[in-house]
C-alpha cells in the first residue's frame, strides 16, 4: 500500500468516525492559511477531499489532493467533538 493510498484511508475513516478535526494549511492557489483552525470534512473522494471552515465568519469549503497531506501543505488533527 503506497503512502497516498494510506492518507486516503486514514482521512476517509476520520469523515466516518471523527469529521471535526484542526487543520494546518498553506497552499497559494488559491490563498489559503490556517494555523490550527477547526473545520470538518464536508466530503470524501477517490483523489480529493473536502474541507469546510469558518474562520473568516463565513462557510468557506476547500478541495485538496492526498498528496497535499503527504507533501505536508496540509496536516489534520483529530478534534474530539465537544457537544
Amino acid at each position: 500500500m503506497s503512502d497516498q493510498d494510506r492518507i486516503a484511508r486514514d482521512i476517509q475513516r476520520l469523515f466516518k468516525t471523527a469529521p471535526f478535526v484542526h487543520v494546518n494549511v498553506k497552499m497559494t492557489a488559491p490563498r489559503v492559511e490556517l494555523k490550527n483552525s477547526p473545520a470538518r470534512i464536508a466530503a470524501v473522494y477517490p483523489h480529493v477531499f473536502i474541507l469546510e471552515e469558518t474562520t473568516t465568519g463565513r462557510l468557506r469549503r476547500h478541495s485538496a489532493q492526498y498528496t497535499d497531506v503527504l507533501t505536508g501543505k496540509i496536516t489534520l488533527t483529530e478534534l474530539t467533538k465537544t457537544e
